[in-house]
C-alpha cells in the first residue's frame, strides 16, 4: 500500500516543478522590438530575436529576458512592454481600481487571472507587477 504522506509530496513537488518551467521558459513565443543592451555585460541582443521572459520573485517587479544564446537582461516589469512584442501596456489608475473591484485581472502578457494571479506563462498580474498587491 502506498504511502498517502509521500503521495502528496510527490504530487506538490511535480506541480512546483513545472510552475518553475513554466517560469523560466513560458508557453508563449515573444520577440524583442528594438535593440536591448546589458549593462551588466554590455552585449546587445538585436530586435527580432526570440526570447523568453521569466519573473524571479512573486511580485514580478522585475523581468528576466533570456535569449536562445543564453544572455540574461532584466527589466522593470513596467517598461516591458518597449522591448518585447506580446506585452501590454502598464494600465491606467481608473482600470487597476475596476480590476480590483470586479476581481479579475489581466496579467503582463494579457491573460485574464485573478488580482493576485500569474497566467500560464508565469506572467504576474499588473496589479502585481506594479506593487500594489
Amino acid at each position: 500500500m502506498s504511502n498517502p504522506a509521500q503521495a502528496f509530496s510527490d504530487a506538490l513537488l511535480a506541480t512546483r516543478v513545472a510552475t518553475r518551467f513554466q517560469q523560466a521558459y513560458g508557453s508563449r513565443s515573444y520577440s524583442l522590438k528594438k535593440d536591448i543592451t546589458s549593462k551588466k555585460t554590455q552585449v546587445t541582443v538585436p530586435s527580432g530575436t526570440k526570447v523568453s521572459l521569466s519573473w524571479k520573485d512573486r511580485n514580478g517587479e522585475i523581468t528576466q529576458i533570456t535569449d536562445d544564446a543564453g544572455n540574461v537582461m532584466s527589466v522593470r516589469t513596467m517598461n516591458l512592454y518597449n522591448y518585447v512584442s506580446g506585452v501590454t501596456k502598464p494600465p491606467s489608475m481608473g482600470t487597476l481600481e475596476r480590476w480590483t473591484s470586479d476581481g479579475v485581472a489581466k496579467t503582463v502578457t494579457g491573460e485574464r487571472v485573478e488580482p493576485d494571479g500569474h497566467g500560464s506563462d508565469g506572467a504576474p498580474s499588473w496589479l502585481l507587477a506594479l506593487g500594489y498587491i
